[in-house]
């Protein structure tokens, strides 16, 4: 049984969301959002309150955390290429060192450009994961095929998903604020959340376990579960801060996306931004939830 680990070594749990800012959690004082489970790790663990990533990209961020390599040495400097599939990925240290691996959700090592992602699991074996149940993030998601499609259109509610996004797409970034219409328990996060519930479960190997859970979210769109985004009230969100030209040691090329953004009206529209907080704080909830649901998992197991 799971329980009775070799040596009594400690298992390994890995949580990665996709764009949760670090102040946005209750432990680091935010006045509005509610994340209980991630108070309960805070409080039980260690916050830092400096955190430097390799790059603010996503692709080669996630290299280098899996990695441990910086962007000049794993070759990946935007979202193209792919980590090297012989890479000394901790994945891999670990499962040599006698680890049952497991990736749920989200990896983006490599880009996503319509092939299932069930070619790839070759690739994500070679990294170092031994078991592999890999979801795209919310945009890939519109034109790549996974699990999560596969069991949507078992449901009859892939095209749900991805009519949604189209509409979204159309009204641009800070129209489209309204929840998901997707089935009770059918959003990326509930699927990627499910299934690291259900394969802790089921987890009946010996060896000590590592998993990793990447959830899709909160990353945008706004679209959480309609119960979930009822959580916020968008007249009670802060209102947006007023422009301001970047200072001289922003990057040409942040200053200048910055600048874009400031000349849209709408990124400083009280109505529009209080709606994006409030459904960008429930989506952090909702996925706060799945994170209690999988430490009670692993609880119940005696993990």
């Amino acid at each position: 049984m799971a329980e009775k680990s070799a040596n009594r070594r400690p298992h390994v749990l890995i949580l990665m969301p996709d764009q949760l800012r670090a102040d946005c959690m209750s432990c680091a004082g935010h006045p509005a959002v509610r994340t209980p489970n991630l108070d309960r790790i805070a409080a039980e663990g260690t916050r830092f309150t400096n955190a430097y990533t390799t790059s603010p990209i996503c692709m080669p961020a996630r290299s280098s955390v899996l990695s441990g390599l910086y962007c000049h040495n794993h070759g990946q400097w935007s979202n193209y290429g792919q980590l090297p599939a012989d890479a000394d990925t901790f994945a891999r240290r670990l499962w040599a060192a006698g680890y049952h691996t497991c990736h749920v959700g989200k990896s983006h090592y490599y880009p996503h450009h319509g092939q299932h992602l069930s070619e790839h699991v070759p690739f994500l074996n070679a990294l170092g994961w031994r078991d592999v149940f890999e979801t795209t993030g919310p945009h890939a998601t519109k034109t790549t095929d996974s699990i999560v499609t596969d069991h949507w259109r078992r449901l009859g509610c892939l095209d749900t998903f991805r009519d949604d996004y189209a509409a979204r797409g159309k009204a641009g970034p800070f129209a489209a604020t309204w929840p998901s219409p997707m089935p009770a328990g059918e959003t990326l996060d509930d699927f990627v959340g499910r299934t690291a519930v259900e394969y802790v479960q089921r987890y009946d190997s010996p060896e000590p376990l590592c998993l990793f859970v990447g959830f899709p979210g909160p990353h945008e769109p706004w679209d959480p579960p309609v119960d979930w985004a009822a959580q916020y009230d968008p007249a009670d969100m802060d209102g947006p801060l007023p422009p301001c030209e970047p200072p001289e040691w922003v990057p040409p090329a942040a200053a200048e996306h910055q600048r874009r953004l400031e000349r849209l009206p709408e990124a400083y529209s009280p109505q529009a931004v209080g709606k994006i907080r409030a459904l960008y704080y429930g989506k952090i909830s909702h996925i706060d939830s799945w994170i209690g649901r999988i430490i009670e998992a692993l609880g119940e197991r005696g993990m």
